[in-house]
């Protein structure tokens, strides 16, 4: 793989229960590397703090802050671009599983100069349902 470009993933984090786990180890498992994480705790009050604190320590690409008061999903994406330090940022949600190629296909995408725009397709489903 060529040198893509780093990117940023801005994760809002809130009440996610089990999702959490599962949309970061679909992260971790990229076929692109070159990535950090910012998670932004929006003050949750189950054990998503405890979540984002353990995958912080496991992995020096992932950032965590934490919002002592809940302050919506904007506000946490937006202390999320503040700090990034990617050329390309993604905003991902808490309970969203990536593909594996997908931070590959971003970045790639933008590698070519005639590019303004990348998009991804996406899979409708219901996270209840057996897995």
């Amino acid at each position: 793989m060529a040198d893509l470009p780093m990117i940023t993933i801005s994760i809002p984090t809130y009440n996610l229960g089990s999702y959490l786990n599962k949309t970061l180890e679909s992260i971790l498992h990229q076929t692109d590397q070159n990535f950090e994480i910012w998670l932004v705790d929006d003050a949750s009050t189950d054990k998503t703090a405890d979540t984002v604190a353990q995958f912080e320590q496991a992995d020096p690409r992932i950032h965590a802050h934490y919002f002592d008061t809940h302050q919506g999903v904007s506000k946490a994406r937006n202390y999320a671009i503040e700090h990034a330090k990617g050329e390309i940022i993604v905003f991902v949600d808490g309970d969203d599983l990536l593909e594996p190629n997908y931070l590959e296909v971003i970045a790639t995408g933008f590698t070519d100069p005639t590019v303004d725009l990348v998009g991804v397709g996406y899979t409708w489903g219901w996270r209840g349902g057996q897995s």
